[in-house]
């Protein structure tokens, strides 16, 4: 596999990182006028995660954002553009 192989596949996949959870906040969503066909916005939770001296905010699930607190370190995927971290509690995931 050459160098540009592997930096592709790493593309794909992910890289597993530690992320340390440095703030978290809570937005509270706009319901809208259903009878004017405004459906509104939902509710954001959102964390904030260094990660290789950058600070990342993604929007997760409540009962994901219920479970960190700042301080946490959890662990993360990260691409080139975005990082992501597991929404369900799995073995591999929070534990």
């Amino acid at each position: 596999m050459t160098e540009y192989e592997i930096e592709e596949e790493t593309e794909k996949k992910g890289r597993l990182v530690q992320a340390k959870v440095i703030d978290k906040k809570f937005i509270e969503g706009d319901p809208g006028n259903p009878l004017m066909g405004d459906t509104g916005s939902p509710d954001k939770h959102l964390i904030t995660l260094y990660v290789h001296e950058k600070m990342r905010i993604i929007d997760v699930k409540s009962d994901v954002f219920n479970q960190i607190d700042v301080g946490n370190e959890i662990k993360a995927y990260e691409y080139k553009e975005r990082i992501t971290i597991e929404q369900e509690k799995r073995k591999s995931g929070w534990d």
